[in-house]
């Protein structure tokens, strides 16, 4: 991989537009067409897959800059040999300190990744901890290739930062319908605007929270998304859709029949049999997916429970009869075609 100093000078788009990046750092200054020219130029003096979207948009103390997203780190390290250490792990007062350290061809770099985590328990103490490995191994990443920008763990909780939306098509500064004053006075409001949010995807996606998820705000969906990585509304929605999947999964027991509410019948279905007693392992409405496995029609059933969607109907017209083709169909997790 070419360093990204000497990549960017052969990769330039102009020095007008260089000067007004490196002396202002400031991208609104650009015109769209000159920030469309040097975020490929970015990507090309790295390496990159710019239509991976490896850099967002963020308007830090009124300028409007980049910061690294999960792919662009893992491009990075792919693409430039760099291999990452975890070197050490410690608690420091209530705040959990991770140093990576990462060596690329004979040079070496550490940096830390840090989370508060008092109060926390169970599950949200273990996300902490990953989160904090997650920050140490992106931010050393960065560091080790030259890039002095933030990365995606850590600019929702910036003070005053806001993502802001540039359509990637065009480069021009997209504003978005506003959502309720109470999502706005919220980082993570601020986070679903800059993604493409709009309010009518806003209150679809708040309804199925509250009806699956009482226990737990929109807000707090939205910024675990955001840690996450998820650069999109699609992402966004696919990550809180699979963890509403495995929560239900937690708790529906096999459909063995109309009483069961793991997927009860309709009217123009047969009542479902118990997996154990269906010959050759076939589940009802299933009989083309031969190899499909009791723990993935219980898959199937909690996505019937938690989206809405008709199994059996999916199932039909699925043209590839394949549990990960179903699946994805089921949640929306990738463009199958009737």
């Amino acid at each position: 991989m070419v360093e990204p100093t000497t990549a960017l000078a052969k990769a330039a788009p102009n020095a007008a537009i260089l000067e007004q990046v490196v002396v202002k750092n400031d991208l609104s200054t650009l015109s769209p067409d000159q920030r469309l020219e040097y975020y490929s130029s970015l990507c090309r003096s790295l390496g990159l897959n710019p239509l991976t979207r490896p850099f967002q948009y963020i308007t830090l103390n009124g300028k409007l800059t980049l910061y690294a997203t999960r792919d662009a780190t893992d491009q990075l390290r792919k693409g430039g040999d760099i291999s990452i250490q975890i070197v050490a792990r410690e608690m420091v007062g209530d705040i959990y300190v991770v140093t990576a350290r990462a060596s690329r061809a004979g040079r070496q770099d550490e940096s830390t990744g840090a989370v508060d985590v008092k109060g926390l328990r169970g599950e949200a103490l273990a996300n902490a901890y990953m989160k904090a490995e997650t920050k140490a191994k992106r931010r050393v990443t960065l560091s080790i290739c030259g890039l002095g920008m933030s990365d995606e763990t850590e600019v929702v909780t910036i003070p005053g930062a806001s993502l802001a939306n540039v359509d990637m098509e065009t480069g021009e500064v997209v504003s978005t319908p506003a959502l309720s004053a109470e999502a706005e006075s919220f980082n993570a409001g601020r986070w679903y605007q800059s993604i493409g949010g709009t309010k009518a995807g806003f209150n679809q996606i708040c309804g199925l929270i509250a009806e699956r998820s009482p226990e737990k705000t929109w807000g707090h969906w939205f910024k675990e998304a955001a840690d996450e990585g998820c650069a999109t509304v699609e992402e966004m929605e696919i990550y809180i859709y699979d963890q509403l999947l495995a929560k239900a999964e937690k708790t529906m027991p096999l459909d063995d029949g109309p009483g069961n509410p793991g997927c009860a019948a309709t009217a123009t279905e047969a009542p479902a049999t118990p997996a154990s007693a269906i010959p050759g392992g076939k589940y009802p409405g299933l009989t083309e997916y031969v190899d499909l496995t009791e723990a993935q029609y219980r898959k199937l059933q909690a996505a019937e429970k938690t989206i809405g969607k008709n199994l059996a109907q999916e199932a039909a017209i699925c043209p590839e009869k394949t549990f990960a083709a179903l699946y994805a169909r089921m949640t929306g997790q990738a463009a199958v075609t009737a």
